[in-house]
């Protein structure tokens, strides 16, 4: 059992069962748990993000193919100079730890505040969905063997 978490929102485990990634609703932030020694690391913080009603860090996914592929992808609502929107992060790694995101899909968040959701990924296209419908496909489609 993990105690001491701030708001878990999200996680899941790496396809190896070594650890679990967790979102952390209000504070934005993305972390890892070693299920063995329990270490837990930061991984990345998404800036911004809003926190009342059902705003915040709602979703985190592994790409499908993690751990060859080194990304993860997080859906959050925050606050930017246009007005609060929602927004889907693929965010970099290295070594377990964030080392670059951008936001890959950006829509006004819809009133009031209802905007909870998930990352995730279907198989075995390696479509990413987000709550608005919408999907992202690679730009290879991925062919089983």
């Amino acid at each position: 059992m993990i105690t001491g978490l701030q708001a878990p929102t999200s996680f899941t485990v790496d396809p190896n069962g070594d650890s679990i990634w967790y979102a952390e609703r209000a504070s934005g932030e993305i972390r890892r748990r070693n299920l063995s020694n329990g270490q837990d690391t930061l991984v990345t913080t998404i800036p911004d993000v809003l926190s009342a009603g059902e705003e915040g860090l709602f979703g985190v996914a592994l790409h499908p193919a993690y751990p060859s592929t080194q990304l993860l992808y997080a859906f959050a609502t925050r606050s930017t100079g246009f007005g609060p929107v929602n927004q889907v992060f693929r965010i970099t790694l290295s070594g377990g730890v964030g080392v670059a995101q951008r936001s890959i899909f950006t829509t006004p968040r819809p009133p009031p505040t209802a905007t909870s959701g998930v990352a995730s990924f279907s198989a075995p296209t390696g479509c990413s969905t987000s709550p608005s419908g919408s999907t992202g496909c690679p730009a290879t489609p991925r062919t089983s063997t």
